[in-house]
């Protein structure tokens, strides 16, 4: 009986990377739902830069990104951080950045910043906090297999699967990760959204990590004494 009452009462903690984007909104509005005990977490990762820049660069974890997810989260009822990742940010992912670009070779900075930001210096700083696991946003899903291993499998949805860009994550990351929003398509997320429209934002748009532009990348890197480069410059749009 004892037993009984402490499995009822004991409630999982998950950490919810928020970028304050829909997708990671929905993600903590589920797992609340579904009677996890949830906190929202922004990573800050700008580097030194001006408030100019950071708006221009900062992608799902800028400024903006912290007022927005602040926002969501007070209002579905759960406790907000954010979190500086400023140096893993720039070892695992600026650095690395630069040194593959100067060698001549295609960096893959977000792969980098999954495997080694988002959830390895994640997952090991929520799980210091007393969380069992980590949640996002992406489009993907982790299954247990019956020989004790997990396998990350495809979305719901194809046109949404990101699974590409989480292949490289351990087992033990798998083991600690929840991504709810991979048994839904993106039209159904989007419903449940506009359920939620008395609780989030009314400018909620989706928001999708937009790197820093390959100059920033070169003059972060100060100790390789790179100032600035001739280098042109690509802008990825960013999804509405």
């Amino acid at each position: 009986m004892m037993k009984e009452m402490g499995n009822k009462m004991e409630k999982k903690k998950v950490v919810v990377g928020m970028s304050g984007g829909v997708d990671s909104s929905v993600a903590a509005y589920l797992l609340k739902e579904a009677g996890y005990d949830v906190t929202g977490v922004t990573m800050q990762i700008w580097q030194d830069e001006d408030e100019e820049r950071q708006q221009e660069s900062g992608g799902c974890c800028g400024l903006s990104a912290v007022d927005d997810a602040r926002r969501v989260a007070a209002s579905i009822g759960i406790p907000y951080y954010v979190m500086n990742f400023k140096a893993e940010f720039k070892e695992k992912v600026i650095d690395y950045f630069v040194d593959e670009y100067l060698k001549g070779r295609t960096p893959n900075p977000c792969i980098a910043c999954n495997r080694y930001v988002k959830w390895e210096s994640l997952l090991n700083r929520s799980l210091s906090i007393g969380a069992d696991y980590i949640a996002t946003g992406h489009y993907a899903r982790i299954e247990h297999l019956p020989n004790g291993r997990y396998a990350l499998k495809k979305s719901k949805t194809d046109a949404k699967d990101q699974t590409y860009a989480l292949y490289n994550l351990t087992q033990e990351q798998l083991s600690r990760t929840l991504m709810p929003v991979g048994d839904y398509t993106k039209d159904e997320i989007r419903k449940i959204a506009e359920r939620l429209v008395h609780a989030l934002p009314k400018n909620l748009t989706v928001k999708r990590f937009a790197l820093f532009p390959i100059k920033t990348m070169l003059v972060l890197s100060k100790e390789k004494q790179i100032q600035s480069l001739d280098l042109e410059i690509l802008s990825l749009p960013m999804e509405k």
